[in-house]
C-alpha cells in the first residue's frame, strides 16, 4: 500500500501513532552507536511527538501549498549503473492479506574476494507489494553470500 499522498495516510493514522511511538517506523536497523549516518532515517523525539499529536487531532490535512513535491520515480538506477547485481534467485510469495514476519534469505553475491561496498540499491520486481527491505553483509558475505532480511 502506497503512503505517498494524504488521501492514502489519512485511514492509516492511527497505525502510524503507534509505529512511530514503539520506533518501529520508520525502519533504520544500523547500530545507534557513536557513528551517525547522512541518511540515518531515525526521527527526532519532536518529530515522533508531532506525528503523535497529528494522529490524536484526527490527522488533520495540512496546508496544501506546504506539501512537497509528488515523488518522482526513476526508470533507471538511481545511484548510476553498478558495477555488480545481486538478485534474489526466487520470488517470495506474499500474501493478499496479513501480516509477513521478516523472511531471511541467503543470497549468493558471486564475490570471490573482500569488497568495499560504496553505495547499495534495492529495486523489487513488483515494487507495490514491497513496503521494507534491509540487507546486511558479513562473515556470511566472505563466502560468498548476502544475508537479505
Amino acid at each position: 500500500m502506497p503512503l505517498l499522498t494524504y488521501q492514502q495516510v489519512r485511514p492509516w493514522a492511527k497505525a502510524i501513532r503507534q509505529a512511530v511511538l514503539q520506533r518501529k517506523m520508520p525502519p533504520w536497523f544500523a547500530d545507534p552507536g557513536p557513528v551517525k549516518f547522512r541518511n540515518d532515517a531515525t526521527l527526532t523525539d519532536s518529530e515522533v511527538t508531532a506525528i503523535r499529536t497529528w494522529a490524536e487531532q484526527g490527522a488533520p490535512r495540512g496546508d496544501p501549498k506546504l506539501a512537497p513535491a509528488p515523488v518522482r520515480w526513476t526508470d533507471g538506477w538511481s545511484i548510476g549503473q553498478p558495477d555488480h547485481t545481486i538478485e534474489i534467485p526466487d520470488a517470495v510469495p506474499i500474501p493478499a492479506t496479513g501480516d509477513v514476519k521478516y523472511i531471511y534469505i541467503l543470497v549468493p553475491t558471486g564475490f570471490t574476494e573482500d569488497k568495499w561496498i560504496e553505495k547499495m540499491e534495492i529495486r523489487p520486481r513488483t515494487a507495490p507489494s514491497c513496503t521494507t527491505l534491509a540487507s546486511t553483509f558479513g562473515r556470511r558475505a566472505r563466502s560468498g553470500s548476502a544475508n537479505i532480511r
